[in-house]
């Protein structure tokens, strides 16, 4: 029983909510300060598009300065290690090399 009256409730509120948001909706949409309102969004909408060829440069010139940062970055993590193997590469070699020949 309670639940009934929950989900009735529940109803009730998103019928509230949906009449005032649909009320909202027609008010801005058939009024002057909607027109008004309307209008600015379109304007903006408009200094938006024209805009976005520069937002997407900056956020990809953005993207290849962490790119570029992020492998000098690992290039420093691992270069001791790089130099490590090297050096352990030309010891084996050297040491197969030299047991060769005797």
């Amino acid at each position: 029983m309670d639940q009934k009256i929950h989900e009735d409730k529940e109803f009730l509120a998103g019928l509230l909510v949906g009449g005032i948001l649909g009320a909202s909706v027609a008010i801005a949409l058939s009024t002057e300060e909607g027109r008004e309102i309307r209008k600015k969004l379109k304007i903006k909408g408009k200094q938006l598009l024209k805009e976005l060829p520069d937002m997407a440069d900056e956020i990809q010139e953005k993207a290849q300065d962490a790119k570029d940062t992020l492998i000098e970055e690992a290039m420093e993590a691992v270069s001791p290690a790089i130099r490590d193997l090297q050096t352990r590469g030309r010891f084996i070699v050297r040491k197969f090399f030299s047991t060769k020949k005797k």
